[in-house]
Formats: structure tokens, C-alpha cells, sequence
């Protein structure tokens, strides 16, 4: 039985940034407990959730640095989102009030590590903000490059795309190889623009957005990071066929994803699947970005695969039930700071080895 999403109208929420290369975003913890079957019905194509229609709209481009005081001089659009960040003693609460004083509309608090907020500001305001107590500095929200990051870059991984929207699955993509997965064979995937995949099991199209336990699902699932993640307004899922160190592989990007309700981009990931040959593969889970989940409808993350015919494979690595934010940015088991295998150069990416000892089973 599917969940059916209710969304309420809300103010827009911020989008993932990087502050510097010395400042790093932690969270709250947050977790939701586990109440509904993610299987879904089938649909052969990509299909956006009953209750909306998807509104593209263009990727955001990158901006220049802003200064950290800025001149009443400056241009900058009325839209444009900023972080306000507070001086070392001052709260996000207090940063909020002094802001709202000045008439401006705050939409999010940061907490953590950072304190502080997120809001549209025009050169006016921006000025005028950077002058009040407790104000550190004040810095555009910017969109990640994945040049810096455990996130290939890879021409094959944007071929082709989920489109701008929310709760839909891809339809059958074929790998162009075959996969043991644990003595069951397959040739193809479904993707969810929610942050994981799940291998054509003949069971349909995978859109859940909540409610995944690794521990307990029937379908052969793959989630890098599981999540309510919603691109009607940010970059869309991308995805397609490439090759990694001479092998053929087959990629899915979340990159400067969006969540809901946030429209701005706050999550970038990647899912390879590369062919060892004979139905062995390795799986990368890379990470450039990873903020802690907002989501009014799954403040969550579950990160691992499972094997529906013997538990023993599966691989949970994080559960919906578990805190999230020691594994976004700054976190003290930052998705991007650690690797698998420990011996891994490059931080932020997990490589699985998956070697089944079973013959596949057609």
C-alpha cells in the first residue's frame, strides 16, 4: 500500500553552502520511525506524485563571491539567498529577531557547529544587516562543484535526466551488463529521484519517499542516501552509462538536489555501479554535500542495500531511525570527511565490493 505524500505550502528554504574551507554546517538530530511498505505501483515511466505537477525551472548559475561587509554599491537580485552568520556568543534566535526588526523574512535558522541564519536579501538590507551586534559575516549560498568533491564528472552521468520533480521513478534502464546480485540475476534499474535505486524486480516503480527499512524490504534496493528530496526547483536527477578505470559502469547523480520543501539546492551524491565481470560489480557511494534533512515529511536518511532473499548481505549503514546529523558536513561521521576502505585516498567515497558466491538465479 503506497503513502500518499501530504504537502503544505511553506516559505522556501535554504539552500547548501559552502562557507569556506575552514567552516563547516552541523545540525540537530532528527529521526522518523518506520510505518509503510515503500512498494509502490508499477508505471513504466517517469511520473511525478498525484497530488502536484512538476514546475521546471533552470538550474541556478554560479554567482561571484560576495565581500564579506558589502557596499550599498553592489548588485545583487532582490531573490538572491544569503547566510547571515553569528559571532561566536550570539544565537541564530537572536540573529532571527534582529533581522525581522529590519523587516526581513528569515527563512531558515542554522544549528550547530554554525549559528545563524538564511534569507533573500537585496544590497540594501545585506548592508544594512552586516551592521547589527553579533553578526559575523554575511555570504551568498552557493551551488557545489563536483571538481572538488568524491563526485565523478564523468560526461555518461548527465545523459539523461529525471526531469524537475517530485516523488517519480525513472522506468527499466538497462545496464548493458548482467549483475549477480547475491544469486539473483538482473539487467537493469528503476531510479528514485529520492536517492537510491532499486533493481527491475519485476515489482514496478520505486517513487517512496519515507518508510524504507533496509532491515525488512522485499526489493533488491540500492540507497547512496535515502531521503525526501524533491528537484522541481533545483538540479534534476541525472544518469547513464560510462566507464570507470577501463570498465563499463552506469551512474546516477543527486547533485545540488533539492529537499522538500526546500526549493534551493542542499544535497550532492552519486551512485556508480562499475562491472568486474561475471556478474560481479563495486558499488560507489560518493558524496560532495550532505546537510542535515529539514523535511516536514521524512527528516531522515538511510543509507546501505539490501538483499531481499538472505539479510545477512544486506549492508545498513544508517537507519531512518538514526540521528543524521553526524553524517551531514562537519559532522563527527561527515559522509564527505571518511572513506571505504579506510585505505581509499579519496575522502567521501565508499566502494562495496559485491562477489556473490551463489550461481545467479534467473
Amino acid at each position: 500500500m503506497s503513502v500518499v505524500k501530504r504537502k503544505h505550502a511553506q516559505t522556501r528554504a535554504f539552500a547548501a553552502a559552502i562557507i569556506s574551507a575552514t567552516l563547516t554546517l552541523t545540525f540537530l538530530a532528527g529521526g522518523s520511525p518506520v510505518v509503510a511498505s515503500e512498494i509502490a505501483n508499477p508505471s513504466p515511466t517517469p511520473t511525478a506524485t498525484e497530488s502536484e505537477t512538476p514546475e521546471p525551472t533552470p538550474t541556478p548559475e554560479p554567482t561571484p563571491s560576495p565581500e564579506e561587509v558589502p557596499a550599498q554599491t553592489e548588485s545583487a537580485s532582490p531573490d538572491q539567498t544569503f547566510i547571515v552568520v553569528a559571532q561566536s556568543g550570539t544565537s541564530s534566535e537572536e540573529l532571527k529577531t534582529r533581522a525581522v526588526a529590519l523587516g526581513i523574512s528569515v527563512e531558515i535558522m542554522l544549528q550547530g557547529v554554525v549559528e545563524g541564519i538564511t534569507a533573500e536579501l537585496n544590497p540594501h538590507e545585506r548592508a544594512e544587516l552586516s551592521t547589527q551586534p553579533g553578526v559575523d559575516y554575511i555570504e551568498e549560498d552557493k551551488i557545489i562543484s563536483v571538481e572538488s568533491t568524491a563526485i565523478r564528472d564523468n560526461a555518461g552521468c548527465t545523459t539523461s535526466s529525471l526531469g524537475n520533480i517530485d516523488d517519480a521513478s525513472s522506468g527499466s534502464l538497462p545496464l548493458g551488463f548482467n549483475v549477480n546480485w547475491f544469486g539473483t540475476q538482473y539487467t537493469g534499474i528503476i531510479v528514485n529521484n529520492n536517492g537510491g535505486i532499486t533493481f527491475d524486480d519485476g515489482l514496478g516503480d520505486f517513487r517512496s519517499y519515507r518508510d524504507i527499512n533496509l532491515d525488512t524490504t522485499l526489493r533488491p534496493l540500492i540507497l547512496p542516501l535515502f531521503t525526501d528530496l524533491d528537484t522541481r526547483s533545483s538540479s534534476a536527477v541525472t544518469y547513464g552509462t560510462t566507464t570507470v578505470g577501463g570498465q563499463s559502469a552506469y551512474c546516477i547523480n543527486w547533485v545540488n538536489v533539492g529537499e522538500y520543501p526546500n526549493k534551493a539546492a542542499s544535497q550532492s551524491f552519486q551512485l556508480v555501479i562499475i562491472d568486474q565481470g561475471s556478474g560481479n560489480i563495486d558499488l560507489e557511494f560518493n558524496y560532495g554535500l550532505v546537510t542535515k534533512p529539514s523535511s516536514t515529511s521524512n527528516p531522515t536518511f538511510v543509507i546501505g542495500y539490501a538483499d531481499p532473499s538472505n539479510r545477512s548481505n544486506s549492508l545498513v549503514r544508517v537507519r531512518n531511525s538514526d540521528a543524521t546529523a553526524p553524517y551531514a558536513n562537519g559532522g563527527s561521521n561527515a559522509l564527505v570527511s571518511n572513506r571505504f576502505p579506510s585505505t581509499d585516498a579519496q575522502a567521501g567515497r565508499y566502494t562495496y565490493a559485491i562477489r556473490p558466491t551463489d550461481a545467479p538465479r534467473v
